[in-house]
C-alpha cells in the first residue's frame, strides 16, 4: 500500500510538471497480474494507482509473428476501449494499421 502511494505521488508530480511545461509526457509501466493474460491484455491488467492518475491509457501488445494490438484503454472521449489491429514491420521498426 505504501509503495502504492509512492508511485501515485511521483505520478500526480510527473503530471504537474507536464502541465507546468506544456508537455506530454509518456510513461512506460509493467502489467500487474500479467501471468493471468490469456490473450490480450486490458484496462484490469494497469495498476489502480496508474489508472488514478494517468489522463490516458494505451496498451501495446505484440502478439505471434508480426501481428500487434494497439488498444486505448482509457481516454476521455471513450467509455468502451477500442482495439486497433497492427502489423509489425520489424525492418523499419514500425507499426501499421491492418
Amino acid at each position: 500500500e505504501q509503495n502504492n502511494d509512492e508511485h501515485k505521488n511521483t505520478l500526480n508530480d510527473i503530471k504537474l510538471m507536464a502541465k507546468e511545461l506544456g508537455i506530454p509526457i509518456v510513461v512506460f509501466s509493467h502489467l500487474v497480474n500479467s501471468s493471468h493474460i490469456s490473450d490480450i491484455p486490458s484496462i484490469e491488467n494497469i495498476a489502480d494507482y496508474i489508472l488514478d492518475v494517468a489522463d490516458n491509457v494505451f496498451i501495446i501488445h505484440r502478439q505471434t509473428g508480426d501481428k500487434a494490438v494497439f488498444m486505448i484503454a482509457k481516454h476521455k472521449n471513450i467509455t468502451i476501449p477500442q482495439i486497433i489491429n497492427l502489423k509489425f514491420i520489424e525492418s523499419i521498426d514500425k507499426f501499421v494499421d491492418l
